[in-house]
Formats: structure tokens, C-alpha cells, sequence
């Protein structure tokens, strides 16, 4: 009846939501403070970044997605309660994404090394903002960072594996100036700062506290920075390589591709046509209201369209977001 099958789903939910935490050490440790209340196991959970991005464990990580999203596809939606209907929904539109962006012909489409988002760019934020609630997590954050070299390796095989299939589609120079970035401030890095700095909060013994710093100073130096050289170098080889500088339209089920991570960033199922319109339509509505005032206040007029033209004083998108950073505080 109604009732077995809504303990069932429950039992579904729970064994998937422990089996996403047991198998990322990262994710685990980000979401859950006592992963025990959840029936999380943290003793079977390798620390490490994760599953490494070459195409293999993709794939196999892939079957096993397929595998139980075919068994949630079992159960009946009209059977649940209203909650487990909304988590039903929010299930089977996320996997369904997900299944949908990782088909074979969509292999070696996906970027490593975007400019806003790739991995040179998460990893310095991750380890800067790295909770550390207890000794053990000092180790395993040591364990982390000396993890960086050998993900960065299985990140730069697939990426070049990309150039070769004529699917590389990156901001090289961006990537080569952030990457020099790392690598110039060697062991002055503000990351190692801060992780130094999480280190001390815990008002560990001193000699104890000053060990683990030596061994993440270690760490740093062995790890992480050989791998940004690692990852420049290989963006300057492809400076004079096949690198598609005219985005996803270009690629032979590009625009297919593009309108599942659209769908996919904005959490929605719309279609590319109706994401525009609706953006259009508010568009006309914010210029109906700019119209508005100005017919009420000319001089607001001239403020826009005059000499005096009002400027934001920004000239990157980088200050824009820092300075939202900074102000955003004032109101949220």
C-alpha cells in the first residue's frame, strides 16, 4: 500500500543521501559538522579531492548514477505526500540533467579550467575557507593539499585529450596570468595564510601546532605549486594549439549542450527560447520604469544621457563582484 511504498522512497532518499557523503570526502566534510546524527561513516571515506576527471571514472561514476536513478524511476509519484513529491521532483530533475549532460556524445565537452570556475580557481578558495573543527581535520587537510598535484595531472591528461578531439574551448591567457599569480607568491601565499591561520584557532600545543604548519608548508611547496606550473605549461603549449574561441555553437551537439547547462545553472526545464523571452520581457518592463521617471524628472534624464553621465568606477568584472562583497553585508 501508500504506506510501504512512501517508508520505501524514504529508505531510497536516505541510503542515496548517505552514499553521495560516503563517497566525497570534500562534500561530507562541507555539509555535515556531526555526520554521525545522519548515519554518515566517516571511516569510509578516502581523504582525498575526489573522483578524478579522466573520462574512465567518469564513466563508471555515470553507470552507477544510471543504475539508481532506474530504481527511483520505480516508484509511484501519485503514492507519496506532498514533501516526498517535492523531493520526488527535485530528484528526478537534478539526475535527470545530470544523466542527460553526460552522454556519450556529449564526452570531453565539459571545461576543466573556465576562468570563473575551473579548478585553478576553486581549489585556492576551498582551502582558504577550509573549516577546521578538530586536530583530525588538520591532517586531513594536510592529506588534501598533497592530493592537488596528482588530481591536477589527471585534469590536464583530460584537457589534453580535448585539444586533441578538437573540444578545448578555454581563456588560456586567463588561466596562464592566474596560474603565475599562485606561483609568484610561492609559500607568501594569502591560501597558506589562511590555512595557517585556522591552524592557530585551535589553540593546539605549540609544538604540535608548529609541526602540522611545517607539514602543510611542505605540502604546499611539493604540491600545489608544482601543479600551477604544471597547469601554465600546458596552457602555453595549447596557446599554439586547437583552442575554439567561439564557444559551444561550434562543437557538433554544442547547442544541444548548451541548453542542458542552461537548464541546468538556472534550475529550470524552459528552453533557451523562453529563458530569452521572459528575459526580454523584463527588460522592457525595467525600461517602461526608466521611461517613468524620467518624464517625471528630467535632470534624471540628463544624468544618464548628458556630460555628466553617472559612472560605477568599475573596469573589471573581478571589482564588480569584490565590491558586491564588500556592500552586500549592509543589506543581507
Amino acid at each position: 500500500g501508500c504506506q510501504d511504498v512512501r517508508a520505501q522512497f524514504d529508505k531510497f532518499i536516505q541510503a542515496e543521501f548517505v552514499n553521495a557523503m560516503e563517497s566525497d570526502y570534500m562534500t561530507a566534510h562541507i555539509y555535515l559538522e556531526h555526520p554521525e546524527n545522519f548515519g554518515v561513516d566517516m571511516s569510509k571515506i578516502g581523504v582525498n579531492l575526489g573522483i578524478r576527471p579522466d573520462m574512465e571514472a567518469k564513466k563508471e561514476y555515470y553507470r552507477t548514477v544510471k543504475e539508481r536513478y532506474q530504481e527511483f524511476k520505480t516508484f509511484n509519484r501519485k503514492q507519496l505526500t506532498d514533501d516526498q513529491k517535492d523531493t520526488y521532483d527535485i530528484y528526478d530533475f537534478v539526475t535527470s540533467l545530470e544523466l542527460q549532460l553526460n552522454e556519450e556524445k556529449f564526452d570531453y565537452y565539459q571545461p576543466l579550467f573556465q576562468s570563473m570556475s575551473g579548478v585553478h580557481t576553486q581549489l585556492p578558495t576551498l582551502l582558504s575557507d577550509w573549516v577546521i573543527r578538530n586536530e583530525q581535520d588538520v591532517q586531513d587537510l594536510i592529506d588534501l593539499v598533497e592530493d592537488i598535484r596528482p588530481y591536477v595531472a589527471s585534469a590536464l591528461e583530460y584537457t589534453k585529450k580535448q585539444e586533441e578531439l578538437g573540444l578545448l574551448m578555454l581563456d588560456l591567457q586567463s588561466v596562464i596570468d592566474y596560474c603565475d599569480s599562485i606561483v609568484q607568491s610561492g609559500e607568501n601565499s594569502a591560501v597558506l595564510s589562511s590555512m595557517n591561520q585556522s591552524i592557530d584557532a585551535l589553540s593546539l600545543p605549540a609544538v604540535k601546532s608548529e609541526e602540522y604548519k611545517r607539514q602543510l608548508k611542505a605540502a604546499f611547496a611539493d604540491s600545489l605549486i608544482p601543479a600551477y606550473e604544471e597547469i601554465r605549461n600546458a596552457m602555453q603549449i595549447f596557446l599554439n594549439g586547437n583552442n575554439n574561441e567561439e564557444g559551444l555553437a561550434q562543437f557538433p551537439e554544442g547547442k544541444e549542450y548548451f541548453a542542458l547547462l542552461l537548464q541546468n545553472n538556472c534550475g529550470t526545464n524552459k528552453s533557451v527560447e523562453e529563458i530569452r523571452a521572459m528575459m526580454k520581457e523584463r527588460l522592457n518592463g525595467h525600461l517602461s520604469n526608466l521611461f517613468r521617471v524620467m518624464m517625471v524628472n528630467p535632470d534624471f534624464a540628463e544624468m544618464l544621457t548628458g556630460a555628466q553621465q553617472l559612472k560605477t568606477g568599475f573596469t573589471s568584472y573581478t571589482g564588480m563582484l569584490d565590491g558586491i562583497q564588500q556592500k552586500m553585508f549592509q543589506d543581507f
